[in-house]
């Protein structure tokens, strides 16, 4: 766990699918996709993409984020931020 509101799992170059632990307490969303997993019996099997780490968010999280990436963190300054809820 990262915080409350992320689950980060290690990735390989050579898997394609992963068995991830995903506690009970909530639904999860995949960070890229924006599935949500349900999790049963806390054990998924799950896709990887090679380019990817496994990052996950817990429903009913908010997290504020820039969608404009920059060269430099000055030009970012006045970019507006967006707001990701993961429902319940």
């Amino acid at each position: 766990m990262f915080g409350d509101a992320f689950m980060v799992g290690a990735t390989y170059p050579h898997l394609t699918q992963a068995k991830i632990y995903l506690p009970p307490s909530a639904d999860w969303y995949n960070f890229y996709t924006s599935e949500r997993m349900i999790p049963t019996n806390n054990v998924r099997t799950v896709k990887m993409e090679p380019e990817e780490i496994g990052v996950y968010l817990r429903a009913g999280s908010i997290i504020a984020r820039k969608y404009i990436r920059r060269m430099s963190a000055l030009e970012t300054l006045n970019d507006q931020y967006m707001l990701d809820i993961y429902l319940t």
